[in-house]
């Protein structure tokens, strides 16, 4: 959870602009938190209060109204019974960090993740990413060893993880599937 949110903040001056150089200060006074702390710190509510998912994002979000929601997903935060809007966006597994703290086991990871993405993002390529996030940070923090947790994810998921397709083309991408990781196939592969 430290470092999503940190990395929100440290990368928050850059979203939606041109990549960051290769030396830069962590912390500038251009920096602060954004949606994707609103709404990871909604899923830890949700899990460790056992709370509704929806009903955690809704009552942060409201709170913090002007963190650089998307259109859709403020619309939805917004309306109380509103329900998923087939969002492929990114933000489903950009707030599922806790979901791989706080799993019991991997297929708890997997279902969890799933559970707080299809509130909003229903999306098949939301899910699987939500869903690959989750299962990685589960992997890791029970002592998962890297290259076993890259197959896994690459089978899995059909991502390619190998460095040369990791780069991103210029531009800004906020779909799941061109974010965790790209994936230039554009295949969708469930689990």
């Amino acid at each position: 959870m430290i470092g999503a949110i940190a990395g929100d903040i440290v990368g928050s001056r850059f979203e939606g602009g041109p990549a960051p150089p290769a030396h830069f200060a962590l912390f500038h006074p251009d920096c602060r938190f954004t949606d994707d702390t609103v709404c990871s710190l909604a899923v830890a509510y949700a899990l460790m209060d056992g709370r509704d998912f929806a009903a955690a994002l809704r009552m942060l979000v409201q709170r913090h109204p002007y963190r650089g929601y998307g259109g859709m997903f403020a619309t939805w935060a917004h309306a109380e019974a509103a329900p998923a809007y087939g969002s492929r966006g990114n933000g489903a597994p950009m707030r599922v960090a806790a979901v791989g703290w706080l799993a019991a086991d991997a297929a708890d990871a997997s279902e969890l993740a799933a559970a707080q993405a299809i509130v909003s993002h229903d999306h098949p390529d939301a899910i699987a990413a939500s869903r690959a996030v989750a299962g990685t940070i589960f992997a890791l923090r029970k002592g998962g060893d890297i290259g076993e947790v890259r197959r896994w994810v690459t089978e899995a998921f059909g991502y390619d993880l190998r460095p040369k397709h990791a780069l991103r083309a210029s531009g800004f991408d906020i779909s799941a599937a061109g974010t965790v990781p790209p994936r230039p196939c554009g295949c969708v592969r469930s689990r």
